[in-house]
């Protein structure tokens, strides 16, 4: 069927470009599959009626009819031809119908194996122009579920002339380096302007929310003169990030509109799938473990924190939280998949990573620290780490750069140096 689709549609694309044809063809699409369906359309000719002959349209019919019975199209189709005068006014040139010899008959949707998810499916219009085919979405829906599948990308560039960017998932790495740079943005940015931060989190399908988003109120002016003030911070980077504001009525001490002006200012990407580009980082938080990538229905990890949280699972919803504070959150598909160790696990990798995005190097504390064979001293409780001893010294974190001391330090307190 895949093979019939392509046959027909860029045979349809080169039809248009002979004939000067404008028209569109309607197609579903989802995560997993593509179909046809149009049963009628039409196409405008784009020359003047005077200048277009009987042996054109009589060619035409012959070669649309042709491409169809070649191509083996399994469905029926009615289509029909208009053209204008002089006068500008169209008028039918042609119709004429399709219907397949019962042998080649059968479903015209082409289904792409996969081990992606399954979802709704979507509307779109293959929008015919003279040679060209542009894709266009028929849905207000923010998400777009085909572009999760690489095949159905492949399978649509081939014959699309407004081609669709592959989204691939970078080194954690490189994620978390993109994330310490938009956070020293921010420092920079909200020191010079009259505004107030409110979250810097990691989101992953998370109130339909996929992305790194900074939450901002401000007061004075406009919303439009804090967003440029970001669009100066911009970078080169892939990583879909996020900024909302929210103005402040400081009349009344209300906030209005309670609604946020969304923007995206802080780097140049043109991902295509937010969620897709993220998934190197929910399989980095999900290693050691035998929790599957399909199982996470969606994370949260609060950025601004540094801190060791305690761990809570009710109702299928792991969170790891401080002070009644909560500093992350995932909620599972199905929940009884997943095994205590196993959450434990994911505690500690949330850790690292949130860790990391603070300094090269942080995840360091996560390590639980142990007693030494000493008489005095020792850590405070079982699950003791690294960052809660370095806060508690008073020390600043770069104390991790600086080995020696650490250890000695860690020793000083009866508490077993560290190898890293």
């Amino acid at each position: 069927m895949k093979e019939i689709t392509y046959n027909f549609i860029t045979g349809l694309k080169e039809l248009s470009e002979k004939y000067n044809l404008i028209g569109f063809f309607d197609i579903e699409l989802s995560s997993t599959s593509f179909k046809a369906r149009s049963y009628y359309t039409e196409f405008y000719i784009d020359i003047d009626g005077e200048d277009f002959t009987a042996t054109s349209a009589f060619n035409l019919r012959s070669d649309m009819r042709e491409l169809l019975s070649k191509t083996k199209y399994p469905a029926n189709l009615e289509y029909a031809f208009t053209i204008s005068v002089n006068s500008g006014t169209s008028y039918y040139l042609l119709e004429d119908s399709y219907e397949p010899l019962r042998k080649v008959r059968q479903p015209n949707k082409i289904e792409f194996t996969s081990n992606i998810r399954k979802t709704d499916t979507q509307y779109y219009t293959l929008s015919l122009d003279k040679g060209e085919i542009i894709l266009k979405k028929d849905h207000s829906d923010k998400e777009e579920y085909f572009k999760e599948n690489p095949e159905i990308i492949d399978f649509l560039n081939s014959f699309i002339d407004n081609k669709i960017p592959k989204t691939t998932s970078p080194a954690v790495k490189e994620l978390i380096k993109d994330i310490r740079k938009i956070r020293e943005n921010i420092k920079d940015y909200i020191s010079c302007n009259l505004v107030s931060p409110l979250n810097f989190g990691l989101h992953y399908n998370n109130n339909e929310l996929t992305g790194v988003y900074s939450l901002f109120e401000y007061y004075v002016c406009k919303d439009d003169y804090y967003i440029d003030g970001l669009n100066k911070l911009k970078f080169t980077s892939d990583l879909p990030a996020y900024a909302l504001f929210r103005e402040v009525d400081m009349a009344n001490f209300t906030e209005i509109p309670m609604e946020y002006t969304k923007t995206k200012p802080f780097t140049t990407s043109k991902v295509t799938n937010d969620k897709q580009y993220f998934e190197k980082v929910i399989e980095n938080l999900i290693q050691n473990t035998d929790i599957k990538l399909d199982n996470i229905k969606s994370l949260y990890i609060n950025l601004d924190m540094l801190d060791y949280g305690s761990m809570h699972v009710q109702n299928g919803v792991f969170k790891i939280t401080i002070s009644n504070k909560l500093l992350a959150q995932v909620e599972f598909v199905d929940y009884d998949k997943v095994s205590q160790p196993d959450f434990f696990r994911l505690k500690e990798n949330i850790h690292k990573f949130l860790y990391e995005t603070h300094g090269e190097g942080y995840s360091i504390l996560v390590t639980e620290l142990e007693d030494d064979d000493s008489e005095y001293g020792g850590i405070s409780y079982p699950g003791y780490t690294l960052l809660e001893f370095i806060q508690e010294t008073g020390e600043s974190l770069n104390i991790i750069n600086d080995k020696d001391k650490l250890n000695a330090d860690l020793k000083d307190a009866g508490i077993k140096p560290i190898n890293y």
